[in-house]
């Protein structure tokens, strides 16, 4: 397991996208909540090293560091909601959208972010499960 990591984001809704990533990560449109079956699904930026540290374009840069196993906090409504790193996979967007429409029975934690990157050319989504 990598080290642990703490980092307090703003979660926005996604009516406004790429103005709303700028200011934290975005809640998907349509996704669970933590504490219903489903997946939690989170949007935020990546930049490569060297990369100005503007904005929030450096958020989600670290996440292809994560393993299995790795602890991820989230915490919604004042309630803290624990998840163990289980998955990561480096999608296409057509596969992306596919992934994020199927439904599960468990209650996951998916975080996503453009791969590689800075660039908007594949996704790379981090998936963990919630620990109960």
């Amino acid at each position: 397991m990598t080290g642990v990591q703490t980092c307090a984001l703003p979660i926005y809704d996604p009516n406004h996208l790429h103005q709303s990533l700028d200011q934290g990560v975005i809640y998907y449109p349509g996704s669970s909540l933590p504490e219903e079956e489903g997946k939690v699904i989170i949007l935020g930026h990546s930049a490569p090293s060297g990369w100005p540290n503007i904005n929030y374009d450096r958020v989600f840069s670290k996440i292809i560091n994560l393993q299995n196993g790795d602890k991820i906090e989230l915490t919604f409504k004042h309630h803290l909601y624990p998840y163990r790193v289980i998955d990561k996979h480096i999608f296409t967007k057509s596969e992306e959208e596919e992934f994020l429409a199927q439904g599960t029975q468990q209650k996951l934690l998916v975080l996503s972010t453009c791969y590689p990157p800075g660039k908007d050319l594949k996704r790379f989504v981090i998936i963990a499960l919630l620990e109960e």
